[in-house]
């Protein structure tokens, strides 16, 4: 049984919430403004929070979300449980959902309530119980190392197993969240562009939403990380890896052969355009431009391709093709 604190100013909420967290078998106190909350996360070990954004700070005063936001980031940088952010209409839109997920909340739940608060507070208590074995274990998991490799049958962050058998909609969005620009940046995609990239004709966005949230959910549960510190949701909502993520495909054998992959793709825009430059094939294939001079280097040397001119103004094309 687990101890949660409502934090709501609305007294007809807070019983939904004790009376659907009852039927989950857990405990539960009240705040109805900020200082309350406060007092209660001193005198109480909670295993988490559910916490309305738009409260009072003190007993009969004003609400607003700012009172919200600033107690979310002192249970954070306190150290305190995992919070659940449950919010009305007007505050559940995706930017502020971004917002809070990069605040330190564990999920975000609008109103009116329905399965996701109970798979919200679930995620939660994972969280604090993983959170208690790592601080009670020598064997901690930090994020410390960001490669986030994809197996035939599983995908590793850091060494880690997170999931993603070989029938996960994860595993078909990966390649695509980890396009790369000619700079070496991520490129951000919006849920129907990656549909489209993957080739998945028989799912919809809030699949694509689906997805992505349960493979952060894995991720949270197994490291200690963030929401938003594997795959990021930008403003206006594009979806794209976190800087600093490496993100690698391992073959057969379970080798992460990258550079392998980069001269399979290089060859095949060869083929499909005929002359191009480098920077023209690192812009198609979303990728740096170190890795397509990479491809080509080694293509060269096994004399695979050809090329003319000199500088930015080099173009290559398969040996086969030159007149």
């Amino acid at each position: 049984m687990s101890l949660i604190l409502i934090v709501d100013d609305e007294s007809d909420v807070r019983t939904i919430l004790r009376e659907r967290i009852e039927s989950m078998g857990h405990t539960s106190a009240e705040a109805a403004h900020a200082a309350d909350a406060l007092q209660l996360l001193q005198e109480n070990q909670f295993d988490c929070v559910a916490l309305d954004l738009c409260i009072p700070n003190k007993f009969q005063g004003p609400s607003d979300v700012y009172f919200g936001r600033n107690l979310l980031q002192r249970i954070v940088a306190d150290s305190g449980p995992p919070v659940l952010i449950i919010t009305g209409q007007g505050l559940n839109g995706p930017q502020t959902c971004r917002d809070m997920l990069v605040s330190g909340a564990i999920d975000f739940v609008p109103k009116p309530f329905d399965h996701r608060l109970e798979e919200g507070i679930a995620l939660a208590l994972k969280k604090a119980s993983s959170n208690t074995l790592a601080s009670g274990s020598s064997e901690t998991l930090p994020l410390s190392d960001k490669t986030l490799v994809m197996y035939r049958d599983r995908i590793e962050l850091g060494g880690v197993d997170v999931g993603g058998t070989r029938e996960c909609l994860i595993r078909r969005l990966l390649p695509e969240l980890a396009r790369k620009n000619a700079a070496g940046h991520y490129i951000k995609s919006s849920r129907k562009a990656l549909l489209k990239a993957a080739k998945v004709f028989d799912k919809d966005e809030a699949a694509v939403s689906n997805a992505i949230k349960e493979f952060r959910e894995k991720c949270v549960l197994k490291l200690q990380c963030g929401m938003l510190d594997v795959i990021i949701t930008e403003r206006g909502g594009g979806l794209r890896l976190a800087e600093g993520i490496e993100f690698r495909i391992a073959d057969d054998h379970g080798i992460c052969n990258q550079a392998e992959k980069d001269e399979k793709d290089v060859l095949q825009e060869l083929k499909r355009f005929g002359s191009r430059t480098c920077r023209q094939i690192a812009l198609r294939l979303g990728i740096e431009a170190a890795r397509v001079r990479s491809a080509l280097s080694k293509l060269d040397d096994a004399g695979k391709v050809t090329l003319a001119g000199v500088g930015a103004n080099t173009t290559y094309m398969l040996k086969s093709a030159t007149p």
